[in-house]
């Protein structure tokens, strides 16, 4: 069973006012940090929600990573969304079968892509045709168009910290396909999040 992680952080400094998010569960992370849930993010961000309704001055991170499935984040201050990522591992290989699909419609997409004899090398050549219409650069460039450094300042990181994020979120970093996981845990390390790990709402229930 791959990971599932999903929850609000926000500041101990700020954990006085978490009330007005209506916290169903809150649980401290460390010196810094704590994770809670509310009714509508307890294993999704969906919009709108208690922590965007709230229009509260405290900045909240929504963060999630699915081992198999990919990584995400949100920072919420004022009911606006300051900075989004959001990092599909499956993206390839959905446009992939979008493509197939589109040139030849009568076709099995999956089957031809995945299953058949000849599916590695079909799908190495699939690949360069959707490679040709964007790169991969230019693709992983798309998921940082919401991207703000700044709005990590709200969490009070050092000029360092900064300086990380900023070379750990860049393209060229991100396309590197084979240090995903690696990417993902050395974010919780430069925020200071490593105990957000195998923590939602529904192992926490369990562990009550």
């Amino acid at each position: 069973m791959s990971e599932y992680t999903s929850g609000n952080l926000i500041l101990n400094r700020d954990i006085e006012y978490i009330a007005v998010f209506q916290p169903t569960y809150v649980k401290p992370l460390n010196e810094k940090w704590s994770v809670f849930f509310t009714q509508l993010t307890s294993e999704s961000f969906q919009k709108p929600n208690e922590v965007t309704e709230a229009q509260s001055d405290v900045p909240v991170m929504y963060f999630s990573h699915a081992g198999d499935q990919g990584w995400s984040f949100r920072i919420i201050k004022s009911g606006q969304e300051i900075s989004r990522f959001e990092q599909s591992y499956e993206q390839d290989t959905m446009d992939l079968i979008a493509l197939v699909e589109k040139l030849q419609p009568d076709a099995d997409a999956f089957e031809d892509l995945f299953i058949n004899e000849d599916a590695e090398q079909f799908r190495s050549e699939m690949i360069e045709v959707l490679y040709a219409q964007k790169s991969k650069l230019d693709r992983v460039k798309e998921t940082l168009t919401r991207f703000s450094l700044n709005a990590f300042a709200e969490f009070d990181l050092s000029a360092q910290q900064l300086a990380e994020l900023d070379c750990l979120l860049r393209p060229e970093q991100l396309i590197q396909e084979d240090e995903t996981l690696e990417i993902v845990e050395r974010f919780q390390k430069i925020l200071g999040i490593e105990e957000m790990s195998w923590v939602s709402a529904a192992y926490e229930a369990k562990r009550v």
